[in-house]
C-alpha cells in the first residue's frame, strides 16, 4: 500500500514537471512583436522591477507590459506570453490593470473562461503587499 502511494506521488510530481515544461515551452514560441487589443498589462512605474519575500526564490517581476510569476527555481512564466497564447490559438483573452498611487489590480482572462486577478498595494517604495497571500509582503530586489 505505501508503495504505492509513493509511486502514485511520483507520477503525479512527473506529470506536473512534465507539464510545466511544454507550457513554457509553448509560450516561449511566441513572437515579442505580436499584439493584441485585448491584453492591456500595463504596471505602474513604482513597481515595475523584481518582488520577492524576503528568503524566498518566488515571486513577480513587472514590466512596463507585463507580469512574469517567478516560481522556485528561477522559472518565470510571463502572463502576457500565456494569454498571446491563448489569442494566436483563437480563444477569447483579455487583461485589465486597475492604478492608483499606491495600488495596482490586473484581470486576466483564460481560455476557457478562466479568470485570475492579481492584486498589490503599496507599503513603501521598496515593499508591497500581495493582497491573494494575507500578510505576504514582498521586497524589490
Amino acid at each position: 500500500m505505501e508503495i504505492n502511494i509513493n509511486i502514485n506521488r511520483s507520477i503525479k510530481k512527473i506529470t506536473f514537471f512534465a507539464a510545466l515544461v511544454f507550457l513554457i515551452t509553448l509560450t516561449s514560441c511566441s513572437s515579442d512583436n505580436e499584439t493584441n487589443s485585448n491584453i492591456a498589462i500595463s504596471p505602474p512605474s513604482w513597481i515595475q522591477g523584481a518582488w520577492m519575500e524576503e528568503g524566498q526564490s518566488a515571486g513577480f517581476k513587472f514590466t512596463s507590459n507585463d507580469l512574469i510569476v517567478i516560481l522556485p527555481g528561477g522559472v518565470q512564466q510571463s502572463q502576457r506570453e500565456l494569454l498571446l497564447l491563448g489569442s494566436n490559438s483563437g480563444q477569447s483573452v483579455s487583461a485589465t490593470d486597475q492604478i492608483r498611487s499606491d495600488y495596482y489590480s490586473v484581470t486576466l482572462k483564460y481560455p476557457p473562461g478562466q479568470s485570475v486577478t492579481y492584486t498589490f498595494t503599496k507599503l513603501t517604495n521598496s515593499s508591497i503587499a500581495w493582497t491573494a497571500a494575507p500578510d505576504s509582503v514582498l521586497y524589490k530586489q
